[in-house]
């Protein structure tokens, strides 16, 4: 593998873990990164109230619990990043791109 793979990939994984991902594993052309999502609790909490008074009986539902979203990087020998969500998250198709040098 080139250098120049290398250095891509970890650029990718340096402009991610910038926006809160971080590296759940990484190999030489390989990285799985995490992103960890909270639900907003105080929305949440809100909406279970109204909805039990709406109802006039009835229990508050438990909070929900946090979503991840995995995304996994890989590049070639000639340095093109391709990324593919991981666990049918709603990000589209595998992203391909191309960086010349």
């Amino acid at each position: 593998m080139r250098s120049n793979a290398r250095t891509e990939l970890d650029t990718a994984i340096a402009e991610r873990t910038a926006l809160g991902w971080r590296v759940e594993s990484r190999t030489a052309t390989q990285a799985t990164l995490i992103k960890r999502r909270r639900p907003n609790r105080i929305l949440h909490a809100m909406l279970a109230v109204l909805n039990v008074l709406a109802q006039g009986s009835g229990s508050l539902t438990p909070l929900g619990t946090s979503t991840r979203e995995r995304l996994l990087l890989e590049v070639d020998a000639e340095g093109s990043l391709t990324v593919h969500p991981l666990e049918g998250h709603e990000q589209g198709p595998a992203a391909r791109v191309r960086h010349e040098t």
